[in-house]
């Protein structure tokens, strides 16, 4: 789907430095009901942009990658959308919901059209065969760092 260019700028080839990087990250873990309660409640979610451009123009993806787990059913999604300034909006096979049933919470799931090695704290890369798609982030420092009964939120850049 995308051109050769294309898939470098995703690789981030640091070499070129034809590119600008901004990513950002954010985890967020939503409340648990008490220990005491019938059901159990947990809602994880990780989002990625990725702005760039390479001699053929601007390249922006953004993927918003969800979990959750209400008593024993687990979920899990994915929200992407690319842009390349050639072909404009790309359509990308995998957007939605698919099975957990690893039943993961904490990392992100791999789907059949995305897998996840790493984690945003420690560098993450995320690939996807079925969409040409390989994007590579360093670690994300955490810049703002809520922690409450409610949960825990971080978000970095």
């Amino acid at each position: 789907m995308l051109s050769s260019s294309c898939n470098t700028v995703f690789a981030a080839d640091k070499a070129r430095q034809l590119f600008v990087v901004f990513a950002l990250a954010a985890a967020l873990l939503l409340p648990l009901q008490p220990a005491q309660a019938q059901s159990r409640y947990e809602y994880h979610s990780d989002y990625f942009s990725f702005v760039g451009t390479d001699d053929k123009g601007l390249v922006a993806f953004a993927m918003d990658n969800n979990r959750g787990r209400a008593a024993e059913r687990y979920q899990a999604e994915h929200f992407v959308k690319l842009y390349d300034q050639l072909q404009g909006w790309v359509s990308i096979r995998g957007n939605g919901e698919y099975a957990n049933a690893e039943k993961q919470l904490k990392r992100i799931p791999d789907s059949a059209d995305f897998s996840f090695t790493g984690d945003a704290e420690n560098g993450l890369k995320i690939s996807s065969q079925t969409n040409a798609i390989v994007l590579s982030i360093p670690a994300v420092p955490k810049i703002v760092i809520t922690t409450n009964d409610e949960g825990t939120y971080w978000l970095g850049a």
